[in-house]
């Protein structure tokens, strides 16, 4: 769970939401509407109404309706009348349309012509950023085909086949006399691309129009003095709604009209599609006046109530206040300020719940982006932090608090050995590890380029001090934008390297030699696989304190993808650090009631020691907190079990958030 601003969260591992354009459709004909988004970055979403047409509750399903496939806009209409939905999409400039072969409750799409002709057998073309929809205008029973011109006009196709079979036909490129001319943004008049919806304002049996312009704040609505047959259109307004609710955004707003209440009147959503940076996500207006006589009042600007930060969210797990829980930091990207959100997990170990704190952490705001990166840095056994900034460098804040309360305080830009400054030339993503086994943290930083940048700390623990290592990560160029990750994904006790990239992918690089000299590997993961949309970034936490690293994922819509690690079903002895790393040992083995179990560690973290059965059960903690490096010892008191774990095969688990080890020992009655 977690809880932001205006509660809890609703569908929080979505990714976000960008320049969302939306449909309400009824796609399993249950009576109620169904939502389907398609996002800037080409990523596309399907949330079912588990709720109903009084009542709805959208959950995003973890895959759309068989043979989906939307690009640039769509819009879904039964265009054959066989009372399923069909939709049309972009083909780049031009037209696709595909049929639902399959039925109103189990839709199933096939591509039935990639580039949409019309009954001259001339290609449809469809203007770049426009939002063209169908709309039956001349109440004859067919949908007839609309697209807004970046000349302010409105191109037109009626339908001249049947119900059945559509035939378009073009009829003009200046429809109804239509101009709209934008002076939203600066004195000048100018056309812009558009997005249309038809919808009945006043329940008089024929269609009006709203329009969102590129060039307007708000929404153009065009009224409809004719009839159902014989339409003419009227600008009526440039601000809509017309009362003190209209919208109001940076620009280029996408109308949707559904009664999504079933109060049966029309209520309406507003999406922006001119910035990914802007503050609205999908504005909701309910209709509380009637059908006869609405009037829309604003109810929010964030419907969906998702987790999202804004842009290219960059999460972090730490256990910031010594509590025995790891907390969430989400860096992120927009305009004009990138901040670092905190997230405190007032829940536990075992079973999370995150409580949005601030959406500025520390009071840390930086031009566009911020990426954070917690290390202890000077080894006094708290946090200290590292961000990474849109011009490529780093600001050094160091933890001058305690590890139970933090006070960070900006100690400038960061410097390497010789007093340069650390640049890495454009959008800096550091990450703190101690690479080399050396018992003090080491820098990798990503960058725009799409390189990794490797500075070896050949300072102290206490005293960091970073020399570029040029030749570390010489052979790694995934395109653009690098963010990595370094955890030994395999158990071999080397480290190995994931890294996201601006067009939204997760490669995954086996580290084939030693932590001292890597041999990078580039090799297949079932994250590579996925299209995440874009400016990807993974990390690896235990969220759930099952003894297995679950994988998080930032994107550039400013939310998280979750994947929960289920590959672990039973419990076996792991170690995924070199025993002079992180090393577990018990005494005696077997044992009959008391059991000594011997911690040694090189370095400094916080610890989490338990106790599961063979059947992966969790028995015990038996301490969680913070270690100096060293040797600790620990005794569990097997006595104290009941019957049916008093004798057998148990494990013993410590963990850190990036070390895990295990050892097996026997209990004997």
């Amino acid at each position: 769970m977690v809880i932001g601003e205006f509660g809890i969260y609703n569908n929080i591992f979505s990714g976000g939401l960008n320049n969302p354009e939306i449909q309400f459709v009824d796609i399993d004909a249950d009576d109620d509407s169904d939502l389907f988004v398609l996002n800037s970055d080409g990523t596309f979403d399907f949330y079912l109404n588990k709720g109903n047409r009084v009542q709805p509750n959208f959950e995003l399903q973890p895959s759309p309706p068989t043979g989906l496939i939307l690009k640039d806009w769509f819009y879904f209409v039964d265009i054959d009348e066989d009372n399923d939905f069909d939709y049309f999409t972009s083909n780049g400039s031009v037209v696709s349309f595909y049929e639902n072969i399959g039925n109103e409750l189990l839709p199933n799409f096939i591509l039935n012509s990639d580039t949409l002709k019309d009954v001259n057998g001339q290609i449809i073309y469809a203007e770049f950023g426009s939002n063209p929809l169908l709309a039956d205008i001349d109440s004859d029973g067919d949908y007839d085909f609309f697209f807004g011109n970046t000349a302010g006009t409105v191109t037109f196709y009626e339908n001249i086949g049947t119900p059945q079979q559509f035939i378009f036909n073009f009829v003009t490129n200046f429809w109804q006399n239509i101009l709209i001319i934008g002076t939203a943004k600066n004195s000048e008049n100018k056309h812009g691309a558009s997005s249309l919806e038809f919808f009945d304002y006043e329940n008089d049996g024929d269609l009006d129009l709203l329009w969102g312009d590129f060039f307007s704040n708000s929404l153009y609505f065009l009224k409809n003095n004719g009839n159902p047959f014989a339409p003419e259109m009227q600008l009526i307004s440039k601000v809509f709604p017309i009362n003190q609710d209209s919208v109001n955004t940076q620009g280029f707003n996408m109308p949707r009209v559904v009664d999504i209440d079933g109060d049966s009147d029309l209520d309406l959503f507003v999406s922006v599609l001119y910035d990914p940076t802007v503050k609205q996500s999908l504005m909701f207006y309910e209709n509380i006046g009637n059908q006869n006589s609405p009037n829309y009042f604003k109810v929010s600007e964030d419907y969906c109530n998702t987790f999202d930060v804004g842009n290219n969210s960059h999460s972090v797990f730490i256990d910031i206040n010594s509590d025995g829980d790891n907390d969430l930091f989400v860096g992120s990207l927009n305009n004009p300020l990138g901040t670092i959100w905190y997230f405190e997990n007032t829940g536990n170990s075992s079973q999370p719940q995150f409580q949005l704190v601030t959406k500025q952490f520390s009071g840390i705001n930086k031009d566009l982006s911020v990426v954070p990166a917690f290390g202890d840095i000077d080894g006094d056994g708290d946090f200290d932090l590292f961000v990474g900034k849109f011009d490529g460098t780093i600001e050094f804040y160091l933890n001058t608090g305690d590890r139970f309360n933090y006070n960070f305080v900006s100690q400038g830009i960061l410097r390497d050995n010789i007093s340069s400054v650390i640049d890495i030339g454009t959008s800096s993503t550091p990450f703190l590890f101690d690479f080399d086994s050396d018992n003090d943290l080491d820098l990798i930083c990503g960058a725009f380029n799409g390189k990794l940048y490797y500075y070896k700390n050949t300072g102290t623990s206490e005293n960091f001090s970073f020399e570029y290592v040029p030749t570390f990560f010489q052979i790694i160029d995934v395109g653009d934008n690098s963010t990595p990750e370094i955890i030994d994904f395999d158990n071999d006790g080397t480290n190995d390297l994931f890294i996201g990239n601006r067009e939204g992918k997760i490669f995954y690089f086996k580290n084939a030699g030693t932590n001292e000299f890597p041999a990078w590997q580039h090799q297949q993961s079932e994250f590579e696989e996925f299209d995440f949309g874009g400016f990807s970034q993974i990390t690896f936490t235990d969220i759930d304190n099952d003894s297995d690293l679950d994988a998080w994922i930032g994107n550039v819509k400013g939310g998280i993808y979750f994947f929960r690690n289920t590959t672990i079903n039973s419990v076996k002895e792991i170690n995924n650090f070199s025993p002079d790393e992180f090393q577990l040992e018990i005494y005696p083995n077997p044992s009959n009631s008391r059991v000594q179990l011997l911690l040694k560690s090189n370095s400094s973290d916080f610890v989490t020691i338990d106790i599961y059965n063979i059947l992966g059960e969790k028995i015990e903690n038996i301490y969680s907190g913070s270690l100096n490096s060293g040797n600790h010892t620990f005794v569990w008191e097997a006595e104290r079990l009941n019957n049916n774990n008093s004798s057998g095969v148990f494990f013993a688990f410590a963990k850190t958030n990036k070390k895990i080890v295990s050892k097996k020992f026997i209990l004997l009655k």
